[in-house]
């Protein structure tokens, strides 16, 4: 086999890096207010979700749901990348 070949059969695991606090600021500088603030409410959402569990939750977490939804409508029309799940695959 070839080196080309070796090296495309690998699996890369990546290790999550914290991003340094102003590197963060420069990038939430680049996005508009409402943009993240819908972020941060989708994502507070999907909190909700998890806590949501049981069938004496149902309602509770339908609503939470609907506000990771409509959050992240808002957020995605800045940039898909903001997107947030509640607990499945991106």
């Amino acid at each position: 086999m070839s080196t080309s070949s070796l090296m495309a059969r690998q699996v890369v695991n990546l290790v999550p890096v914290p991003i340094p606090g102003r590197v963060e600021e420069l990038i939430a500088e680049g996005i508009p207010e409402d943009a993240l603030v819908a972020w941060a409410a989708a994502e507070r959402a999907a909190h909700q979700v998890h806590l949501s569990r049981g069938p004496h939750y149902a309602e509770a977490r339908e609503r939470a749901l609907a506000d990771v939804a409509r959050n992240n409508k808002i957020a995605a029309a800045h940039n898909p990348g903001l997107i947030v799940t509640a607990g499945g695959a991106r």
